[in-house]
């Protein structure tokens, strides 16, 4: 984690912390040893991020294919021109 924790853009980030780093410190807690309440609520915290994350990763893809898609046309444009 230490490795990757610095290479997510910025854009991925939520409220400036990396999703990554968050998840990883909230799935490493041991869950043994606590009640069910406080498993289902470190479940439901969980979710809540990963759901943020894969929103923001996915619009970021979808705004990097509509760009690839406009440089393409944009060069097919010029070349045949």
């Amino acid at each position: 984690m230490e490795l990757v924790k610095d290479a997510l853009p910025e854009v991925l980030l939520i409220r400036a912390h990396n999703p990554l780093t968050l998840l990883h410190k909230a799935l490493s807690i041991g869950l043994h040893g606590r009640t069910d309440e406080q498993c289902l609520e470190s479940a439901r915290i969980v979710r809540v991020a990963l759901v943020e994350f894969s929103d923001r990763l996915a619009q970021v893809l979808k705004d990097d294919a509509e760009v690839t898609n406009a440089l393409s046309q944009l060069l097919r444009a010029q070349n045949k021109g």
